[in-house]
């Protein structure tokens, strides 16, 4: 398998775990804006959704984007290419 980058995934969905913009540890689903040397851009209907709230708005004129810092996150993950098996279920569990 090639080495994966959080860079591959930009354009595209993660599930990431990102305790400072909601203040638990639920993964969410987030799209990858772009990737930095600290941190990475992600678009959230789900933190556009309080940020609309909070300034009693209904929509904005674009698509909210933050700036999350990587030292703030606890987790990323993806999809890669390859069938996903449950070993258990298949009795080839280790």
């Amino acid at each position: 398998m090639d080495n994966v980058t959080l860079s591959q995934y930009v354009g595209q969905q993660i599930i990431a775990v990102i305790p400072i913009l909601f203040g638990d540890t639920t993964p969410r689903p987030y799209k990858l804006v772009g990737v930095e040397t600290a941190g990475m851009w992600v678009a959230s209907q789900a933190f556009t959704d309080i940020l609309l709230k909070s300034a009693k708005q209904q929509a904005a004129p674009k698509t909210v984007a933050v700036f999350v810092p990587f030292h703030q996150i606890s987790f990323v993950f993806g999809a890669i290419e390859g069938v996903a098996l449950y070993e258990k279920a298949l009795g080839i569990e280790e």
